[in-house]
């Protein structure tokens, strides 16, 4: 039990300082690297979940009628992951969708093209 208590320690600092998202754009620069592309993505997907919580979750809201979370994932267009973005279930895709580009955009200064489905229904285009 305190073993666990210190592995979310460590691994809530290293969130708060930064380090996760360092360590992810080290990887997503060796990832395209192996496959030959340039180091930096120009191109992403955006995309959500809607992800069953359990109690001890305390930012939940009502996707169709079950308490539930969101994830926001970007992806770049060889399948790294390159931002997530958690949040209520009864905030919509086109305004935490926006939250996540810029986000993204902030991390890769290099994405030139975000891509959604037709549930940000061009949000992007409008707010950017």
């Amino acid at each position: 039990m305190i073993f666990h208590r210190f592995l979310r320690c460590i691994a809530l600092r290293a969130r708060l300082s930064g380090l996760w998202g360092k360590i992810l754009q080290h990887i997503v620069k060796l990832t395209r690297q192996k496959a030959g592309l340039s180091e930096e993505p120009t191109q992403a997907l955006i995309d959500s979940q809607s992800v069953k919580t359990t109690g001890a979750v305390e930012q939940k809201g009502f996707d169709v009628g079950k308490k539930r979370v969101k994830r926001q994932i970007v992806t770049e267009d060889i399948g790294c992951l390159l931002y997530v973005l958690i949040h209520k279930a009864n905030q919509h895709d086109t305004k935490m969708g926006y939250w996540v580009a810029c986000l993204s955009t902030f991390a890769y200064p290099t994405l030139q093209k975000i891509c959604g489905d037709g549930g940000y229904r061009c949000s992007f285009v409008y707010e950017a």
